[in-house]
């Protein structure tokens, strides 16, 4: 495993970041929106704390973050009953996996829909649902969360 600082721009979509927090360590996933003139960078807390919730953040291009270089393993847990997707929820559709996050109040969008095996922000893709998993977590990282996050915080110290 390999972190590197790097500016967010220079971060692929998808990959899992560490976000440094006061003396809190958020995994998050680094996300964009293809934007007319130019790309919007994101971040989505995977381990939320509190006052995180599953809000998309937005980061500034020259923002430097923490490239973990490797997508998080994410892992299912059974699906719920019925098809609403809230918040902070995982959905299968035909299109791919997505999460409901909540947007930036600023903007005319209440909800993002974020990619999680690419980290590409979608317009809304919550028609089709053919699967909502309101239990979710992050196992780590790459196949199989080979790496922990345990394992990730404390090389986060290190760097």
């Amino acid at each position: 495993m390999q972190l590197e600082r790097k500016p967010a721009f220079d971060i692929p979509p998808g990959h899992a970041v560490l976000v440094e927090r006061g003396d809190a360590c958020l995994v998050c996933l680094k996300a964009e929106r293809e934007g007319k003139e130019y790309v919007h960078h994101y971040v989505v807390p995977l381990d939320p704390r509190p006052g995180t919730a599953h809000d998309m953040i937005y980061v500034d291009p020259d923002d430097v973050l923490v490239d973990c270089g490797a997508r998080p393993a994410i892992v299912l847990e059974a699906a719920a009953e019925g098809l609403d997707a809230g918040p902070g929820d995982i959905f299968r559709t035909a299109r791919g996996t997505f999460i409901k996050v909540i947007e930036d109040p600023k903007t005319q969008k209440m909800f993002g829909y974020v990619d999680v095996a690419t980290g590409r922000i979608e317009r809304r893709r919550e028609r089709g649902l053919e699967a909502v998993y309101r239990a979710w977590r992050v196992d780590g990282l790459g196949d199989m969360g080979a790496i922990t996050l345990d394992t990730l915080r404390a090389a986060l110290a290190r760097l």
